[in-house]
């Protein structure tokens, strides 16, 4: 359970980390280089927030920092699904700022329910365990991401005006970000499945 939490959280991640650009540079018209800037705010709040993410797993195990988290997550992708072309860059931060929180959170309690499901001598192999389900969940995440995008564009643009092209966009990028609030809801549902794991002592 901990594992498809795992490959669920690191979808709906990934695919934000991989539509917000497209918006920022092809709606908003800002630049590479500043939209990449603006994406440092995930890395930034998580790399921030994962100590205390790791501390609350020890404290109260693994339930509570990883429900909070991906709550946060879930509200991140409801932002992200409100996004319009009057959308403002300091919006889209705000958004980016809940998703990272919300994997600084969950992420080293999610590890640790892997971690503590398994005798201490086989940690190597839930090691590779999770880089294999953060790996499968980004891969995924960038896949669904474009396929969703691709396939609901193509069909509101047959619906819509010509010219609207912004219009199926937004429309197509809120259809993705709602896949995104169901596989979350998904990983934070085996999450409160999975026993309250705390990290094992040596």
């Amino acid at each position: 359970l901990a594992n498809c939490a795992s490959v669920f959280s690191y979808m709906s991640q990934q695919m934000n980390t991989f539509l917000t650009p497209f918006f920022l540079m092809n709606i908003l018209l800002i630049s590479k280089s500043d939209s990449g800037f603006i994406m440092l705010a995930t890395p930034l709040s998580m790399m921030l927030l994962s100590p205390v993410g790791g501390r609350m797993a020890d404290k109260y195990g693994s339930r509570r920092p990883s429900a909070i988290g991906l709550a946060i997550i879930i509200f991140g992708c409801v932002l992200m699904s409100l996004l319009k072309e009057s959308s403002t860059v300091y919006y889209v931060i705000g958004a980016l700022i809940c998703f990272g929180i919300g994997n600084g959170l969950s992420v080293s309690a999610i590890n640790t329910a892997i971690f503590s499901a398994v005798p201490k001598e086989h940690s190597g192999v839930a090691s590779g365990m999770v880089a294999t389900m953060r790996n499968l969940g980004q891969g995924l995440g960038v896949a669904f991401g474009g396929a969703i995008i691709a396939m609901r564009e193509r069909a509101y643009l047959a619906k819509l005006a010509a010219g609207s092209g912004n219009e199926a966009y937004l429309l197509a990028q809120r259809d993705a970000f709602y896949f995104g609030i169901c596989i979350v809801i998904i990983s934070l549902t085996c999450m409160l499945l999975t026993p309250n794991a705390r990290k094992k002592k040596s």
